[in-house]
């Protein structure tokens, strides 16, 4: 077998810390690979995070590499920074056409997954007034965030309809006029028309360094950046980029959250999207997660019109309860398919057993969750889920990745590959379990080349991450050997 390379070894692209591995092969026999750059740092939002995107056209052996998502507004390559806005948890998949999707959560400065240590987590109709718009505001504090408090007051302008050329006025709410002769464009930088000839300018703001202070070095500003003159509300974005080209170049970002009702923590599930037939057209679903109603549930969002148009299905809650009494949570999940056409979501949770939930509408409602007490793991950990083109035995297969864990709850080692064979009551038979990094075992994201063999890759301490393939024959011997 070839020697394959890491998509993003420690150092590459200037980073020393890579997290959240999101990974397929294109019908064109590309191997895609995206995932955070954290720079010094392996910590969530709110913070300076990038997205970073490779691809190869020999199985691994050889990359080419370059950002996607990244903002100027906090030096790189620094420590954890809550006031830099960043970009969090890719989700790859492609549709028959070969259209790529990429999704992601877009966060502004200061805005995490909850409103502690400084961070925001803005609950209210994702940032948007009552008109729907985006709500802005005049800039407070570039060292902490601003109000979550949304009124008319508070928030005294929103973002307008385009203009003719095309950019985003900044209207005022009380008389719906322009406010300073502010503009956007379609990715949400600011500029400021001027002169007779009301020339577009960008406005340029101080980029900050490590610690929030002012550098010498001015770049373009965007309503998300800490030290913007004009500001949006803190809350949560997912953001859709489109490649027709295998990953060479990306669309325009285009927000979905205001599409689906994503209020306050309203996240997509990294890892893996999935293309699925219903009722005659093709569905593009992404598993999302949100803690809205105190507990962490999964839905999906759908796309069947490339990105133009989201929709949202409704909770997997139906989750059941510990020993104890506490209610399982369903949050970060992938989906595959069955030969019935079912989809199958299966979710991370607390507790030391996989669980999964069907749909037979196509995502929009989900039942009850099932344990699989063959798939006994660390709990409280992403878990990677995909379908095998090829069958085992004569049934259809599924493939997962996961930490196995120890006695310690949570405690994510002992990564395991696991081989399941699908039963004709859509049952799943997990034969095989083959040992992978007998250590650390974080995220993990499968994929299928086109030789049959499966490619993994997986963080193997906390900020870092290792690309490995293996053949099917080596998974089921080597599960058989170490059983």
């Amino acid at each position: 077998m070839k020697k394959v390379t890491d998509p993003f070894a420690k150092g590459c692209m200037g980073s020393e810390a890579f997290r959240i591995p999101s990974m397929l092969v294109t019908r064109g026999g590309t191997l895609v690979a995206a995932c955070d750059a954290r720079w010094e740092h392996g910590k969530d939002s709110a913070g300076n995070l990038e997205t970073v995107v490779a691809r190869s056209t020999d199985g691994g052996v050889s990359w080419e590499r370059q950002f996607v998502n990244h903002f100027e507004d906090v030096v790189d390559n620094t420590d954890r920074c809550i006031f830099s806005a960043g970009f969090i948890d890719p989700a790859l998949a492609e549709d028959s056409a070969g259209n790529l999707y990429l999704l992601v959560d877009l966060c502004p400065a200061f805005v995490g997954a909850r409103a502690v240590n400084g961070m925001a987590c803005g609950q209210q109709n994702v940032g948007r007034h009552t008109n729907g718009r985006l709500a802005l505001k005049d800039i407070e504090s570039c060292t902490c965030a601003e109000t979550q408090e949304l009124t008319a007051e508070t928030y005294p302008y929103y973002v307008g309809e385009p203009d003719g050329d095309g950019y985003l006025p900044v209207l005022r709410v009380c008389d719906d006029e322009p406010y300073e002769s502010y503009v956007l464009d379609d990715e949400w930088y600011l500029y400021q028309r001027g002169g007779e000839d009301e020339t577009v300018r960008p406005v340029m703001i101080p980029q900050l360094d490590g610690n929030g202070g002012a550098t010498s070095k001015l770049v373009h500003a965007n309503i998300f950046f800490a030290a913007s003159p004009v500001k949006a509300y803190p809350a949560f974005h997912i953001v859709c980029r489109v490649s027709r080209d295998g990953g060479r170049t990306w669309s325009r970002m285009q927000e979905v959250s205001a599409q689906i009702d994503g209020v306050g923590f309203t996240a997509v599930c990294p890892g893996r999207g999935y293309a699925h037939m219903y009722q005659g057209r093709e569905r593009m679903i992404f598993p999302i997660y949100d803690n809205n109603l105190g507990t962490e549930f999964a839905s999906v969002i759908y796309t069947e019109d490339c990105g133009k148009t989201w929709k949202r299905g409704q909770r997997a809650d139906q989750t059941g309860y510990t020993e104890e009494g506490v209610c399982v949570k369903s949050s970060e999940s992938q989906v595959v398919g069955l030969p019935d056409g079912r989809l199958r979501m299966y979710s991370r949770n607390m507790i030391r057993e996989v669980t999964y939930a069907d749909s037979f509408d196509g995502g929009e409602t989900w039942g009850a969750f099932v344990r699989e007490p063959k798939l006994c793991y660390c709990g409280n950990c992403m878990v990677s889920v995909i379908n095998y083109s090829r069958p085992i035995q004569g049934k259809p297969v599924l493939l997962a990745s996961y930490p196995g864990g120890d006695d310690e709850a949570y405690h994510r080692v002992n990564g395991v590959i696991a081989v399941g064979l699908i039963q004709e009551n859509g049952g799943v038979d997990w034969q095989y379990h083959y040992p992978v990094n007998q250590e650390d075992f974080h995220y993990s994201c499968l994929t299928e080349l086109a030789d049959g063999s499966i490619a993994l890759w997986y963080e193997y301490e906390e900020a870092a991450m290792r690309y490995e393939v293996y053949t099917m024959e080596e998974l089921m011997d080597g599960a058989q050997n170490a059983q």
